[in-house]
């Protein structure tokens, strides 16, 4: 990896630390949300270790009924498997609500955080490249691209839960199918990170160049503008612009992204080994009567859902890597301290005894310029004056 590139990633500690910020943040702005989130949650889970449980009984009843006639519980478990469904059905409902309140209200947050950090910056700030291309990175997707990251922190907390809860069931058997299984489904974690980061790093590189593509297309968008365009000839010009823009930057998109991929690609492969490796002793087990038939089918059914759990769990992680690069910068924006504050306990002026204002050999020149706008600069401002400074804009 570039050295460029390294700059857009972020330690494995800072990227936690991003998220339970998130979260915590979640719970502050809609508390009432979480609560009902967790409790849909709980509410599918164990609907779905119910659903699996009765299926698998269901199973084993009619297979011995084939050979024995026997179909004794067969109703009584239809009844456990239908109020499952119920339960999943109810739990789910409960947790997209939450979801979408909990999102709703963070993008009311993350969009009064933002707007009132630019109103705390220095004004020089907002001439320094730095810091112009931290607000560029941040003004396209402040709206929902932190609560899509709080969106995600949700899945992913279930995720966890609902691994834990099958976990659980395929431990009885086997306590070491579930670090088999993660063992390969881990270099996915990693390759799809990586992807996030290259991907990200074209935005960090670009900032000043998305920002004049933005400013291109909201001329094009008001009536005004265009008549000036037409008028002048200058449409073509602004759209030969913006067309060389956006193709640069998807160029790189799309070469970063295919490099990625590729390692993506490799590690998709490799997940089915873990499932296949449990498999193989369940049905090694089911074959020397260690366990029973319904036994067989409950345990294999779990163990295929803790593939597909643990695969949630690292999905969810991955698709939360470029929100997380996202947060960090808006983070960084929106905790961001100016240099010039107001003093505490200071006296507010008034007209009577106002002081003097004055200025000598005073300089200025904008931030990343070496040409000064003027120089010594000499001025006196008596209390009650009203002074006007013109000049070439």
């Amino acid at each position: 990896m570039k050295k460029s590139d390294e700059q857009s990633s972020i330690p494995l500690m800072r990227r936690y630390q991003l998220a339970w910020r998130v979260l915590k943040i979640s719970y502050s702005i809609k508390p009432t949300g979480m609560a009902i989130y967790f409790m849909g949650a709980v509410f599918e889970i164990g609907g779905f270790i119910m659903s699996i449980f009765a299926g698998a009984k269901i199973i084993s009843i009619l297979a011995g009924y084939i050979t024995t006639g026997n179909s004794d519980g067969v109703w009584f478990w239809l009844g456990v498997e239908v109020i499952s469904t119920l339960f999943i059905a109810l739990g789910f409902q409960a947790m997209e609500y939450a979801k979408r309140i909990i999102y709703y209200e963070f993008i009311q947050w993350s969009t009064t955080q933002y707007m009132s950090a630019l109103c705390k910056f220095d004004i020089g700030d907002f001439y320094a490249k730095d810091r112009r291309n931290q607000i560029n990175k941040v003004a396209d997707a402040f709206t929902w691209k932190l609560a899509d990251l709080a969106y995600a922190n949700l899945d992913l907390l279930y995720a966890l839960l609902r691994f834990l809860a099958i976990a659980a069931v395929v431990s009885q058997i086997a306590w070491w199918m579930v670090p088999v299984i993660a063992i390969f489904l881990i270099p996915t974690l990693f390759a799809e990170a990586k992807l996030a980061n290259m991907q990200w790093f074209v935005w960090d590189q670009k900032g000043d160049e998305r920002h004049i593509f933005w400013g291109l297309k909201w001329i094009l968008q008001r009536p005004k503008n265009q008549m000036e365009l037409r008028s002048s000839q200058a449409s073509q010009y602004a759209l030969n612009k913006i067309d060389a823009m956006s193709k640069d930057f998807y160029t790189e998109q799309k070469i970063k992204y295919k490099k990625a991929n590729k390692a993506v690609a490799l590690t998709k492969t490799l997940e089915v080994f873990g499932t296949v490796a449990g498999s193989v002793y369940l049905i090694k087990q089911l074959l020397e009567r260690a366990i029973s038939l319904d036994n067989y089918f409950f345990l294999s059914t779990a163990l295929i859902r803790v593939g597909g759990s643990l695969n949630h769990i690292f999905g969810t992680l991955s698709r939360m890597q470029e929100s997380l690069v996202f947060a960090d910068s808006y983070f960084q924006l929106i905790d961001s301290k100016p240099k010039i504050i107001d003093i505490e306990n200071s006296q507010p002026l008034v007209s009577i005894d106002s002081p003097e204002i004055i200025f000598k050999n005073v300089c200025f020149a904008y931030p990343e310029q070496d040409t000064n706008v003027f120089t010594d600069l000499n001025l006196h401002i008596k209390p009650g004056e009203h002074v006007a400074l013109f000049g070439d804009n």
